[in-house]
Parts: structure tokens; C-alpha cells; sequence
């Protein structure tokens, strides 16, 4: 599940603005009174104004009978369920209500500076050719010696190949490229830069920085080569050229050695790694460069892939929008349904850290847990009405429905078990095959909470909604780590509260 989020209240206006109070126990109180646990100096404000309080993994407010009332995103409440970035007002006071996970903040900058100094007289330039060799780098054997540069720098090689080849998350991909690469050759900084838009437009897409600051200085007469021509450009040492003595250069000389290599994917240069040090006794070598040509190779072609299976994506999901339609075109009371379980399951998928693989096979499945529909026909259904356990009749013909109808399309096999067996409850009754617990995919089990979740929203308002699946969880008809998965990914704000 990771790390346990922390819940915050922080006051955004009125007397008390800019203070943050944790909100670490069962329940607290918000008032003017000094005992309270969050206390407001603030004179439209009850001296017990309101309560947040917590059930399970659900946040609540509840107004105490203030004089001037309770208001959650600018609608006055006696009680209201918690989530993320929801503004409360009282009196004069407004707090946001704070819950995300923690995570490790961008070292992406802001801003970025070029400057326009010219080229350096030492300035070398090579044309980047593929290097088919890289991509079937093998691991380096164990016999070259240690301290040897070729034996370093083909482990650092094969290090961020065996990375690139295997990450599926474009940004993450970025990231580690970024600060694998700095840290192979011993540079302060790494940014990444992709093409968008035209030729010469540049966006930022990933860094890393040694000694993090806002705003790096990229030089423009360095980068220009590369993107246009797809050259290598090495500047072994920028402070001690004699071209460097101007205005911009000055700025410039914060970098004593500069490196920059295409991206390239499809034999197109998609983008540059640039490469900086300000350490004087730092400067990039040939050895250096050619180890970063290598990499701009690699993950040029692993960028060229993720787009490939974006697309590939695209199309699969355009056949399950078809899929869906179907569903709600024989089903007109299903019509909205599967969107809501779709987002509901993957939501739930990325608040228990789950796989990009796993989330968009959940995801999937989410859009096409009703595919049984299709196979189901009106003496099925009056057969199943007349039966003494129709439910378990008709959710028996959906699975196998959803089996037979999934395994005819090539691609949808890998996620018939997460369909199949969300209709087994989690103590092993229910249908097909009385499966329990953990014998039960977890996949499977998401989309039986996601399911009974968007059923719920239907029919009542989101408090009594988490109420009922709870109380299916301590029947052990769900699982009651996903229960507690869904109420936290509502606090965070990813999943609807109305139904749709």
C-alpha cells in the first residue's frame, strides 16, 4: 500500500493564514477556544465551531451548531465526507483539507535560461551514426579489471541500457536516464530536452541537478548542432577559452565543461541529453562523449517503443469504447456504468502501487466487466428471475460470457481472470469456482469493489455509499484492503463522489 498518507488542515485565509494543523487523531475540533485542536482567532468563528472526524479511512466535517454556519467549497453543511483540496470555510477562515501521499518532488526547474555565447574554439563536434551494437549489449564479464575506464564505462552502459529496455513510464524513464547518465561520467547536472512543436522548440522534460537551483543555463550555440544536425558537441573546458570573456559568457562560466548528444529514435533526432559541471577540476573527455552518443541512441529507440505501444493502446481502447456501446445499447440501464468502474479500478490500482501493466490491464477489465451482457438472452434472464439464488444465476452466465467472448480477441486474454472472478466474494462463496482470499486475483478483487461501488453511488450519496461497502467488507463478502484502497483514493480526490 507504500507509505501512509498525512492528513493536514492549512489555513489559506483569514487571521490564521500560512498555518498548517495535522489532523492525527479520531476527531478534532475547530473553534476559538484555545483547547480546541485547531484553534481559530478568528471572530466569526463559534468557540466550538466544527468537528473533523475519521471512520476507517474516511474523513468527515460536522458543523456544532456554530452561529455563522459550516461551508464545504462554498456549500453550507451540518456533515460532509472529506476529500482532497476541498476548501472549508468558517467565519473568515478558509482551510484546505490535505491528503496526498508523500512523494519526492520534481527535480525538474521552472525556468530555463539559454544563452546565446559563442561556440568555443575547443569545441568538438562529431555527426551521431546508429550504433546497432548497443542494442545487444551484453553484460560485461567479470575479468576486466576494476579501475579499467572501458570496463566502468560499459557497466554504466549497461546499467542504463538494462534500465531504458525495461522502463515503461515515460517520466520515470526520463528521470533515472537523467540522473544515471550525470552520475556515469561525473556531471553536476543532466536535462533532458524533447522536441515540441517546431524545429527549434524545446521543452524540458526531465532533470537531475547534484546541487538543485531554479534556474540552469543552457547554452543555445551548444544545443543548435545537435538538434538540427544531430551532432555530438563536447566543450571540454568553457571557463578557460579565451570566446568566453563576454556579457553572456560570464554567466556562462558557471558550467566549466559542457556535453550534449542527440536523442534519436527512427534515425530522427527527437530531442538532446545536456550535460554540465561547474567543478574546476572537472572536464568531459572523448571517452565521456561517446558513452553519451550511446545512451541518446538507447533511449531514443526506447521512447520510439512507448509511443508505438501508446498507439497500440489507443486502438485497443477504441475496441472497447465499440465493446461498451454494445453493452449499452442491450443494457440502456447500464449506459455510464462501466466508465465509472473503469476509473474507480484504477484508481484503487494506483493508490496500492500498482504496475503500469497492472493498472492498464485493471483499467480494461473495468470497461468490460459487463461484456457478459452481450451473451445473455431474455430466457436466461427470466430463468435466473425465477430461480431461488438469481443472482448467482446471472452473475454465473456473466463470467462465462465475459470468458467465451474475450478469449476470441487476441490481446483481451490477460485480462479474462480479472473479469471472470470479480463476481467471487473474497470468504469464497459466490461464483465460479469458490475461490477466496488471495486464491482470488487481485485484479479481480478491485473491480468487485469498483463494481459494487458505482452500483452504491447509484442508488444513494457517497457517505452511505462507503457505509455499505464496509459492511460488505465485514461480511467478507470484499476485500478489505481494496475497501480501504477506494476510501483513501477518494479522499485524494481521484474517483467520482456522484454518479455519473
Amino acid at each position: 500500500m507504500g507509505k501512509v498518507t498525512m492528513v493536514l488542515l492549512r489555513a489559506k485565509e483569514g487571521p490564521c493564514a500560512g498555518a498548517v494543523f495535522k489532523v492525527d487523531k479520531e476527531s478534532i475540533v475547530i473553534g476559538r477556544d484555545s483547547d480546541c485542536e485547531v484553534p481559530l482567532a478568528d471572530q466569526g468563528v463559534s468557540r466550538r465551531h466544527a468537528e473533523v472526524y475519521r471512520i476507517g479511512e474516511m474523513y468527515f466535517i460536522r458543523d456544532l451548531g456554530s452561529r455563522n454556519g459550516s461551508f464545504v467549497n462554498d456549500e453550507e453543511v451540518k456533515e460532509a465526507m472529506l476529500r482532497n483540496g476541498d476548501r472549508i470555510r468558517i467565519g473568515s477562515t478558509v482551510l484546505t483539507f490535505e491528503d496526498v501521499p508523500p512523494e519526492v518532488e520534481s527535480n525538474i526547474p521552472q525556468e530555463v535560461l539559454y544563452s546565446s555565447a559563442i561556440d568555443p574554439g575547443s569545441t568538438i563536434e562529431f555527426k551521431v551514426s546508429a550504433l546497432d551494437l548497443m542494442a545487444d549489449m551484453e553484460e560485461p564479464e567479470e575479468k576486466l579489471p576494476p579501475s579499467s575506464m572501458h570496463s566502468r564505462y560499459l557497466s554504466a552502459l549497461y546499467k542504463m541500457a538494462k534500465t531504458i529496455a525495461t522502463e515503461k513510464d515515460e517520466k520515470s524513464l526520463l528521470e533515472k536516464t537523467a540522473q544515471m547518465a550525470a552520475e556515469a561520467v561525473g556531471a553536476d547536472d543532466c536535462y533532458v530536452l524533447l522536441k515540441s512543436g517546431s524545429e527549434d522548440e524545446l521543452s524540458l522534460e526531465a532533470a537531475f541537478q547534484l546541487r538543485p537551483y531554479k534556474s540552469p543555463l543552457l547554452s543555445k550555440t551548444v544545443i543548435k548542432p545537435v538538434i538540427r544536425y544531430g551532432r555530438a558537441v563536447l566543450t571540454p573546458n568553457v571557463s578557460q577559452d579565451e570566446r568566453f570573456k563576454d556579457k553572456a559568457s560570464l554567466v556562462l562560466s558557471k558550467a566549466n565543461t559542457i556535453m550534449c548528444v542527440p536523442i534519436v529514435a527512427n534515425e530522427q533526432t527527437i530531442g538532446a541529453l545536456y550535460l554540465s559541471s561547474r567543478q574546476l577540476n572537472k572536464s568531459f573527455n572523448n571517452e565521456d562523449l561517446e558513452l553519451m552518443v550511446a545512451v541518446g541512441i538507447q533511449l531514443g529507440s526506447a521512447l520510439f517503443a512507448l509511443q508505438a505501444e501508446r498507439k497500440q493502446k489507443e486502438s485497443m481502447l477504441g475496441l472497447v469504447r465499440v465493446l461498451v456501446e454494445a453493452v449499452d445499447a442491450r443494457e440502456p440501464n447500464l449506459a455510464g456504468y462501466s466508465e465509472v468502474v473503469a476509473e474507480t479500478a484504477r484508481s484503487i490500482a494506483e493508490v496500492m502501487k500498482l504496475s503500469e501493466e497492472e493498472k492498464d490491464a485493471i483499467l480494461l477489465a473495468g470497461f468490460l466487466h459487463n461484456i457478459g451482457w452481450l451473451t445473455v438472452t431474455e430466457r436466461d434472464i427470466n430463468e435466473s428471475a425465477s430461480a431461488e439464488s438469481s443472482d448467482k444465476r446471472i452473475e454465473y452466465k456473466l463470467a462465462k460470457g465475459a470468458e467465451r467472448v474475450l478469449m476470441q480477441i487476441p490481446g483481451f486474454e490477460k485480462i479474462v481472470p480479472l473479469i471472470k472472478y470479480s463476481y467471487q466474494l473474497f470468504d469464497g462463496s459466490g461464483l465460479p469456482e469458490h475461490r477466496k482470499g488471495e486464491e482470488i486475483p487481485l485484479g479481480a478483487r478491485i473491480i468487485s469493489v469498483a463494481r459494487q461501488y458505482a452500483f452504491a453511488l447509484k442508488r444513494s450519496n457517497v457517505r452511505d455509499a462507503f457505509i455499505h461497502l464496509n459492511q460488505l467488507s465485514e461480511t467478507g463478502w470484499l476485500d478489505p484492503v481494496v475497501v480501504k484502497a477506494l476510501a483513501v483514493a477518494y479522499r485524494q480526490g481521484k474517483i467520482p463522489g456522484k454518479a455519473q
